[in-house]
């Protein structure tokens, strides 16, 4: 799965089940107003989606272990923002998946699934690959269900909405072809790994 570094903080890539089920809190917040170039650690909390969240938030880098994890928001911009409790302060990281507000769609999506109580399920990997060129086709079949998503080298792929059941799941590329088949049950977020794929001889 892709990395990215900040400065000395290194993160993996999160899905949106997995920043869910492990968050204390989730809210929506709008960093602290100011220029819209600069940075801040202040979210004011204009609406809590789980767990309880203070009117307004400022991530002390004290709890963070190392202040170059510290969260990144820019000035005046609304987040959807991954929170945990560290003793009895919430805490967020540059590592945590909070995405702007305009790009949380699907994370929105799996929120309000959650909260209704439905038993739809979700499934996620991703692709690895020495080669650069071309795109890889991600389809799922099963339960009625046909899902298709093109991706490129090193991207991360997700399956939301899924009824309960079998399913199939194949990845094509260029010379290059995999399947598997796994069973979803009610409410289940379920990793299918990374998938690597042997560079062209």
């Amino acid at each position: 799965m892709p990395s990215r570094a900040a400065a000395q903080c290194v993160c993996a890539e999160v899905p949106a089940c997995e920043a869910y089920q492990s968050a204390d809190a989730i809210f929506i917040g709008r960093a602290a107003n100011g220029d819209p170039d600069q940075v801040t650690t202040e979210v004011k909390v204009e609406r809590t989606l789980k767990g309880s969240a203070q009117d307004f938030v400022d991530y002390p880098t004290e709890h963070l272990g190392d202040s170059e994890c510290a969260p990144v928001f820019h000035a005046g911009k609304e987040y959807l923002v991954y929170a945990h409790r560290h003793d009895n302060v919430l805490t967020t990281s540059i590592c945590e998946r909070n995405p702007l507000l305009e790009e949380a769609q699907l994370d929105l999506n799996l929120i309000a699934a959650r909260s209704a109580d439905r038993v739809d399920a979700i499934v996620y990997g991703s692709v690895t690959t020495e080669s650069t060129a071309g795109e890889f086709r991600i389809s799922l079949d099963g339960v009625g269900q046909r899902r298709v998503q093109m991706l490129r080298p090193y991207g991360m792929f997700q399956f939301a909405g899924l009824p309960p059941g079998r399913y199939r799941l194949r990845i094509d590329g260029k010379a290059f072809s995999e399947q598997m088949s796994f069973e979803l049950e009610a409410r289940a977020c379920v990793s299918v790994g990374d998938v690597r794929i042997p560079p062209p001889r």
